[in-house]
């Protein structure tokens, strides 16, 4: 039991009643509804788990809002393998699937058990028949990664991502339109091809080098570093994997972690210099790190130009301020006020001594600029 273990979150529970009540609206069904879904989710899962386990594997089965996920830990199963632990959460629905078939056939079962069956099996056919649909994150779009991972290496995920998205909109549609009991199906595939193009974007810049376990291992190591304060040795170990991966998501990742280091350290140079080359690709935080460090180094139209994203990040009043400074050295007035009209909406900052920074002598004799400073003394 150490290697298996099974975690079952609220919304499971409400999600399935929800789904009963959609197709039943009576209170005693939906309950058995709610039973139904989860025998269905458990049997399934555990196809997924007990081949995991036979394989080695420690294995976590979690109940989440809609459905189920097996979540393996240990080690690295080859392709082959990892597709008939995929497989084999299908397999094991449809021969639940069977078994409920011929026990409704049976005729001595009492009529209720029969028509619950009966409902039990149509549920467990339905969801693995949906279940093999080529979309991530189910198990179909799973399979189909893994197929094309043999053929196309890292680029696979993407291919599969981009399969998943127009089929999970095409079920989303179908869904829709087939009526107010399917809605909640249909959100569920919408869902789904949301969560594909935002992963799409995640991993645009996923390659080979992100595939090989010595990158993952090294970034893991770094990350260890970071927790414990140990910046030096991290920076060593960065350095090294941004020149033996040079693109990708470890190297981008590699890179920020690096920036952050110098920028805690009040290098601003080599922040800016580390996050200018890989700007397209940082999170939104590294881009406010980006935009403090482009200020101090002077390159103030690219404080302008971040400073709407950044703003929206992180509302402080420092990051209005940069971009006031910025706009008033561009001797764009108005733009200045508005930004200014922004810090003064601050608590406990000094607008009259902020304006008094050099910054804004571009603009200082501007009767604009003269009248908000006398309406705001």
């Amino acid at each position: 039991m150490k290697k298996f273990s099974i975690r079952i979150k609220p919304l499971f529970f409400l999600t399935a009643a929800l789904i009963g009540f959609f197709i039943s609206r009576s209170p005693g069904e939906i309950l058995l509804w709610i039973a139904m879904i989860f025998l269905s989710v458990l049997v399934h899962e555990l196809g997924h788990a007990l081949t995991a386990l036979a394989f080695g594997q420690r294995v976590q089965i979690e109940f989440t809002a809609f459905g189920g996920v097996t979540v393996p830990s240990g080690p690295k199963l080859s392709l082959g393998r990892e597709f008939v632990v995929v497989f084999m959460g299908p397999l094991f629905g449809f021969l639940m699937f069977i078994a409920a078939t011929f026990v409704a056939d049976i005729p001595i079962v009492n009529p209720g058990l029969r028509h619950f069956v009966q409902d039990f099996r149509f549920i467990t056919l339905f969801w693995t028949i949906m279940n093999l649909l080529p979309i991530l994150p189910l198990d179909g779009g799973q399979l189909l990664r893994i197929t094309l991972e043999k053929f196309l290496g890292f680029r696979a995920r993407k291919a599969a991502l981009y399969i998943s998205i127009l089929f999970s909109t095409m079920a989303s549609v179908i869904f829709f339109l087939m009526g107010l009991g399917w809605f909640p199906m249909g959100a569920l595939f919408l869902i789904f091809a949301f969560q594909g193009v935002e992963t799409l974007r995640y991993i645009k810049n996923y390659s080979e080098e992100d595939q090989k376990e010595v990158n993952r291992e090294a970034l893991v190591a770094v990350e260890t570093l970071l927790q414990t304060s140990r910046q030096e040795e991290a920076i060593v170990h960065l350095e090294r994997l941004i020149a033996e991966t040079k693109r990708g998501m470890i190297y981008t990742l590699a890179k920020q972690y690096l920036a952050k280091i110098h920028f805690d350290h009040s290098e601003f140079q080599k922040t800016y210099n580390e996050l200018l080359s890989i700007e397209k690709e940082i999170t939104p935080e590294a881009k406010c790190i980006l935009y403090r460090s482009a200020f101090v180094v002077g390159d103030y139209k690219k404080v302008i130009e971040l400073s709407g994203d950044c703003f929206q990040e992180s509302k402080t009043a420092d990051i209005a301020l940069y971009a006031a400074f910025s706009h008033a050295l561009s001797k764009d007035l108005k733009k200045t006020l508005e930004w200014l009209k922004v810090v003064s909406s601050f608590k406990g900052i000094d607008l009259q001594e902020a304006m008094r920074n050099e910054a804004f002598d571009p603009i200082r004799r501007e009767k604009a600029f003269q009248e908000f400073a006398s309406s705001h003394q």
